[in-house]
């Protein structure tokens, strides 16, 4: 079964009442009615952001609104052009790892089109109704969200009229039980929901380094990558601390090892040697162009790699799933913990 051909099989989630959300049916029966859908199991509610309340520190959440697209602009679009990486921004909460985890994904639409489905839009059947595709437990989720969205910051578009990114959001929140749970991740948690892939994690404090040779196969290989910062930087030097990024492309170029990174924020980038301002790019015009280089204020930057691990302390990777070229079997053992039950005495289920 390839990554194509899992989208077949896809569990939907009930709502408050114990009905199976099917977005199909909810967009059928509220167009017919000329209504549009307020979703019970996720209400634009404060709550849906911070489930015990908004925390004082947070106490601008208190004056945002919930909107709907057509609110914000008079021609709200799912998709802009396509996608792209560039497509989401960080935005109020501390979720830099799933905005750098979608960002990457958007660089391949067969992973995101498996996540983010195209038969919805704002003109044709709308109903304020989307939804999304997250792998738990070996089969793929549906979650339904209707679009209501904070105004406050969240996660939006940087494309105004783009609101794919923003969606996918609110959906991966409510698939977590809320905004807040999004908070302190790692980017391959994200991934593995997206793609249902194989991650791991290097620490470089302790490998020091990762052999280039080893990341250069990685993206030939089409692996999702990402680094992230220590909290505490010894130099900053454009960056910054308990930080994620995504990798966006490994290349080598006359004897040089380099990577380019994205900043979720979509600004800050490495002012260091081969950041935007390295007079570099301007004196090799050959290595400019073969890179790809452009010096916009995008929050992406190349860099050396042999810096890396100077500065970040977490190599992030995922092999999404894919068996077109290998066979994989899963087995799964269904069923929950249970206290008193299923451990005794600080042993597994049994005696000894």
């Amino acid at each position: 079964m390839s990554t194509k051909d899992l989208s077949a099989e896809v569990s939907k989630i009930e709502d408050g009442d114990g009905k199976v959300q099917d977005f199909y049916q909810i967009r059928r029966e509220l167009c017919s009615k000329g209504k549009l859908f307020e979703d019970p199991q996720f209400p634009a509610v404060s709550a849906s952001l911070f489930p015990k309340g908004i925390p004082k520190e947070r106490f601008m959440f208190n004056y945002l609104k919930w909107v709907r697209p057509k609110e914000i602009t008079a021609e709200p679009k799912f998709f802009v052009d396509g996608v792209s990486r560039f497509d989401i921004e960080q935005q109020g909460f501390g979720n830099c790892w799933l905005i750098a985890a979608i960002s990457r994904l958007a660089m391949d639409p067969n992973l995101l089109f498996q996540v983010v489905p195209q038969d919805q839009n704002f003109n044709e059947n709308y109903a304020g109704i989307f939804h999304f595709r997250f792998w738990r437990y070996g089969k793929w989720v549906e979650v339904v969200v209707d679009d209501r969205l904070p105004c406050y910051g969240t996660a939006r578009s940087s494309e105004r009229t783009e609101f794919w990114s923003a969606l996918l959001v609110k959906a991966y929140a409510k698939f977590y039980g809320s905004w807040e749970a999004t908070e302190d991740g790692q980017s391959t948690e994200a991934w593995q929901d997206f793609t249902g892939g194989l991650t791991s994690i290097y620490d470089l404090d302790v490998a020091q380094s990762i052999p280039f040779e080893v990341l250069l196969e990685a993206w030939e290989k089409k692996l999702l990558m990402g680094c992230g910062t220590p909290k505490i930087m010894k130099k900053l030097d454009g960056l910054y601390g308990d930080h994620a990024y995504c990798i966006t492309e490994v290349r080598k170029y006359k004897g040089k090892n380099m990577v380019r990174l994205r900043n979720p924020w979509g600004m800050m980038e490495w002012q260091g040697q081969l950041g935007d301002a390295d007079p570099l790019w301007k004196t090799d015009s050959k290595m400019a162009e073969a890179l790809n280089f452009k010096p916009d204020a995008d929050g992406e930057f190349w860099m050396p790699y042999e810096l890396v691990s100077d500065y970040f302390t977490e190599l992030e990777f995922c092999e999404p799933l894919d068996t077109s070229t290998r066979k994989l079997e899963v087995t799964t053992f269904e069923g929950e913990w249970q206290y008193n039950t299923t451990v005794s005495k600080g042993h597994l289920t049994g005696q000894s």
